[in-house]
């Protein structure tokens, strides 16, 4: 005799497998896609920042974008700062958006492959 609450359960637990390990595989490809894409577009003074981007997993399926040399600058750099000399403070310093625009390619991209995972 056939359970068939026993036989749906093990396909959908086969099934959900199958979508975790895509979801992760595509999540570690559109993160080191984004790591390249903001080498290429960060500010490049001394290069050491812009080299910097490197990904790091976090929890079973996350994947996190960072700047190992120089972290404290991203916000900086993003969002612009004030700037001071010897005598004190003399202006703002505009920010130069590269991280935002990398970060809403990430989400696009992500969605879509996902999406062309499950499909194909």
């Amino acid at each position: 005799m056939i359970n068939l609450e026993k036989e749906v359960a093990d396909i959908l637990r086969t099934y959900s497998g199958e979508v975790k390990e895509k979801v992760r595989k595509v999540s570690r490809e559109v993160a080191r896609d984004c790591a390249s894409r903001l080498q290429s577009s960060s500010p490049k003074e001394s290069g050491e920042y812009a080299s910097g981007w490197g990904v790091k997993t976090q929890g079973e399926n996350g994947q996190v974008v960072y700047n190992k040399a120089k972290p404290s600058l991203t916000h900086l750099l993003e969002n612009g700062h004030a700037s001071t000399n010897q005598y004190g403070s003399y202006g703002r310093v505009p920010g130069r958006s590269h991280i935002a625009p990398v970060e809403q390619w990430g989400i696009v991209e992500m969605e879509e492959r996902i999406r062309r995972e499950l499909e194909g």
